[in-house]
């Protein structure tokens, strides 16, 4: 949060970027009360989550303020109205209109020179003057690690869990008998804070063993509070949300790489994604698309470049692969494909040659026990 104002004062444009429930609108929110005071109170948030018409952004950020804007074009009377004036705008969740948003926020900079804007969006707004700032998720202990309460409270989604869970549990302490059980639950929830909310506010009802057994797929189990934003209220609601912004071509590439229980390269997305239907090249650019949008995770500093569902996104994801038909061809292709790379990998261990690929070295240390049964 103190980086972040910092950089706003600074800069004057800001994005909060990061997948659906990691804390953006609640950072961006906090960013926004610690700043009033040096803004003089003109701290204004515009919810853009709520709109589905790109043409009705200037006009509600314009009645935000209490500007009077013509409703057939407002961006004139808008931009007049903010270029004498100190002000902070937050626009959240600019995703859902993120073409007319990007281009309005890169107006209002260039124009309106005492203007803050800080925005938060699954994807970069991709305009001049926009710095990023990625949100990561809470760091949470590695896997198979048997660790004590007092050393899994050291990471930071243990320690909102147990927070969470105590605040409807007023004598919860974590014992070390349930901190294994509560270090896998933040671990298979990716670290993401609404998901690590939303399960330990079912501790009350199932227990922390139960709730660990209720993770897969049963996202619907979980409601959080009654006051939040319907696409908060729910893990399935935040997901929905990202899933109905893709194109139908991004949602498709994204259903198929969901059958890789951990790290793909790209030849692999090639060899499940692609086929009589989709071309390398479009699984190229939608891949680079779905990492923009927060909805894949890309480690490119690796000489082979892997990628990743976060386990939340694939559970759900899983679901729409089952229902859309292609489920069997996409098992059936991932099957072939690994079946392929350790007959190419196996031809070079000893009794043959070692393998000098490093492409197909790197994704075997890197699988999942899961992936490498197959």
């Amino acid at each position: 949060m103190r980086a972040i104002s910092s950089h706003l004062m600074a800069e004057r444009f800001v994005s909060i970027v990061g997948p659906g429930g990691i804390g953006k609108t609640t950072l961006a929110i906090s960013v926004g009360h610690q700043l009033t005071t040096e803004l003089a109170d003109q701290v204004h948030f515009i919810d853009l989550g709520s709109l589905s018409d790109p043409h009705l952004v200037a006009g509600t950020i314009g009645s935000a303020l209490g500007f009077v804007v013509d409703d057939r074009d407002p961006i004139p009377g808008l931009l007049a109205a903010l270029r004498d004036i100190r002000v902070l705008l937050v626009l959240d969740s600019c995703e859902r209109v993120i073409e007319a948003a990007s281009a309005l926020a890169e107006t209002i900079f260039e124009e309106a020179p005492q203007v803050c804007i800080l925005a938060t969006s699954r994807e970069t707004l991709r305009v001049r003057g926009e710095h990023i700032h990625w949100i990561a998720p809470l760091e949470f202990p590695p896997e198979g690690v048997h660790m004590s309460a007092r050393e899994a409270l050291a990471y930071t989604a243990v320690q909102l869990f147990a927070e969470r869970v105590a605040a409807s549990q007023l004598r919860f302490m974590l014992n070390d008998v349930d901190a294994p059980v509560a270090a896998e639950i933040c671990r298979r929830l990716d670290g993401i804070p609404l998901a690590i909310e939303l399960a330990a506010g079912r501790v009350d009802a199932y227990g922390i063993h139960d709730v660990a057994r209720l993770l897969d797929h049963k996202f619907e189990l979980w409601r959080g509070r009654r006051t939040a934003l319907p696409r908060h209220q729910t893990l399935t609601a935040t997901l929905d949300w990202s899933y109905d912004l893709l194109s139908e071509l991004e949602q498709t590439i994204l259903r198929r790489l969901s059958v890789f229980v951990g790290p793909f390269t790209i030849e692999a997305a090639f060899a499940i994604a692609a086929g009589d239907d989709l071309d390398d090249s479009q699984v190229v650019e939608s891949i680079a698309s779905l990492v923009a949008k927060s909805l894949l995770t890309g480690n490119t500093r690796l000489a082979i470049p892997l990628y990743r569902l976060l386990d939340t996104t694939r559970g759900y994801v899983q679901a729409k692969l089952a229902k859309s038909g292609d489920a069997s061809l996409v098992a059936r292709r991932h099957a072939v494909y690994h079946l392929a790379l350790f007959e190419r990998i196996g031809a070079k261990l000893p009794g043959s040659r070692k393998s000098d690929n490093a492409s197909d070295s790197n994704l075997i240390r890197s699988m999942t026990g899961a992936e490498a049964t197959i």
